[in-house]
């Protein structure tokens, strides 16, 4: 169950950043929750940047609601 949340988290997240809204901030984490409207696809992005520590390679994706509602995510980014 985590890991399907995990991966939904991770196919939504580029789409919504720019419609993201931190939720929590501070020193340890930054909670953002994120939304996508129904059939909205985002532009082509990256989540991993030089210098930060993931566990899987970096690449590039882009996402797509093909819902009929908007999707909502809580994405948490540990500091």
């Amino acid at each position: 169950m985590f890991l399907r949340m995990l991966l939904a988290a991770l196919v939504a997240a580029g789409a919504a950043l720019a419609q993201g809204t931190v939720e929590i901030e501070n020193a340890w984490a930054r909670v953002l929750r994120v939304k996508q409207s129904p059939h909205e696809k985002a532009a082509e992005h990256e989540h991993r940047r030089p210098g930060e520590i993931a566990w899987r390679d970096a690449y590039s994706h882009t996402t797509e609601n093909i819902g009929d509602q908007t999707a909502v995510e809580i994405q948490i980014e540990l500091k």
